[in-house]
């Protein structure tokens, strides 16, 4: 009797294990996912995300993405919260540079460099760059931006013009363009970062980007001579009238209003001003091309380098399903769902392949070749300096365009706010 007993219990707690392995292993496992993009019909591409996290599941019944979203301001505060308070989310939306290396440097990251491998799932092998940190990838990018020169293409045929291709031929079209009464650049000077934007590749194609990456470092400096020369080419077209008079009064949206009105001809800006200027003209895009900034003649610079941004994700270093988590960005990172997202919000992709289809605007197209065959990415200085160094550059930006300092003096300062902590 005792025997049978003991077989009995033993079959017992045989089955009840079986079934608490059963249930167990049917707990999907559940990833945090951050991010600034709102999941409804307002924003377009919050819904393309929440329809790849509703695909992922779909094919992936074991894993549930819980999507969270936070408006972009409140965002920056509660992430910074909540990583360095040890309890971040699985998966974050960040803007790469110095918003993640904060993060990076504490070792908060899930190291990503081998999960990517030598073929980096297929995107721009350039466009990781402001996700790597001491060598090391800690951010997948997926929504790129890139500063090039926008411009009255209609213009340009009136007057016999061509897009540049070096700094003196970009000197002459200026020159040209002032004598028949056009302003060749508009410029905001009263929203400093529009200055920005006419100079960043001014230093880019004359330093090259490493020494950029150096001084960031502190392992170079900002008053070198090559950086100087940067800012006196600025100067340059300060002096000679190349930008409108009263540009310090004009804010960004005044100097798109030059382009809109034919009252100048170009404008160094990131993608997103194709939407602003044909705006008011839907049926107007013709008027409108864009070309990568010229090399600086005996600069180091690279032709195919590039000036703008990646934002992507991360994955918290604490999270408890990395592999589930990796396998979901490497999922949205797809060529499909790329060209999904670009088709029904026209967001960009980092894809090192075409994803536009062939009603694509040809400006458009433009634009994703010169993010796939980009040979580096630099970020835009004023989210990838420390903000004492970008306070000092963008006000001594304004006081150049004032001729209030010199070239010298404002690299100069850049290098003092660097003492400022």
């Amino acid at each position: 009797m005792k025997k049978s007993l003991r077989c009995t219990g033993a079959l017992l707690l045989v089955l009840m294990l079986a079934v608490v392995s059963i249930v167990g292993a049917a707990e999907p496992a559940k990833l945090n996912f951050w991010t600034i993009q709102r999941p409804n019909e307002t924003d377009s591409l919050g819904m393309c995300l929440m329809n790849e996290v509703k695909a992922f599941e779909k094919a992936n019944p074991n894993i549930k993405i819980e999507y969270n979203y936070t408006e972009n301001e409140a965002y920056k505060t509660k992430l910074q919260v909540a990583m360095l308070g040890d309890a971040g989310p699985d998966i974050f939306f960040n803007w790469g540079g110095e918003t993640q290396a904060i993060y990076s440097r504490e070792g908060l990251l899930l190291d990503l460099t081998k999960a990517v491998g030598k073929d980096y799932w297929g995107l721009s092998k350039a466009l990781f760059s402001n996700h790597i940190y001491n060598g090391k990838i800690y951010g997948i990018p997926f929504f790129p931006t890139v500063n090039t020169v926008w411009y009255n293409k209609k213009m340009f045929t009136q007057y016999g013009l061509t897009p540049p291709k070096t700094w003196s031929e970009m000197l002459t079209v200026c020159e040209k363009l002032k004598s028949h009464g056009i302003i060749p650049f508009a410029v905001g000077g009263k929203d400093a970062w529009t200055i920005l934007h006419a100079f960043m590749y001014m230093a880019d194609r004359t330093t090259g980007a490493k020494l950029y990456q150096e001084a960031k470092a502190g392992k170079a400096r900002f008053d070198n001579p090559a950086f100087v020369k940067a800012f006196n080419m600025l100067d340059t077209l300060v002096k000679k009238g190349y930008f409108p008079p009263d540009a310090l009064n004009l804010t960004w949206g005044d100097s798109c209003q030059l382009m809109m009105k034919d009252k100048a001809a170009m404008m160094a800006m990131g993608n997103w001003l194709f939407t602003v200027i044909t705006n008011e003209n839907k049926t107007d895009f013709d008027k409108w091309d864009l070309f990568t900034y010229p090399v600086v003649e005996g600069g180091k610079g690279d032709a195919k380098g590039i000036m703008g941004a990646a934002d992507g994700y991360s994955i918290n270093k604490a999270c408890k399903n990395p592999e589930a988590a990796i396998k979901f960005l490497k999922f949205m990172s797809s060529n499909e769902n790329g060209a999904e997202r670009f088709k029904k919000s026209s967001s960009l992709a980092a894809l090192a392949t075409p994803y536009m289809d062939k009603d694509t605007l040809p400006q458009m197209k433009k634009i994703a070749n010169v993010l796939a065959g980009a040979s580096s990415l630099t970020l835009w200085w004023d989210q990838d300096l420390p903000a004492p160094m970008t306070q000092a550059l963008l006000q001594g930006l304004q006081e150049i365009l004032a001729s209030a300092k010199t070239p010298k003096e404002v690299a100069t300062a850049m290098e003092e706010a660097r003492k400022t902590k």
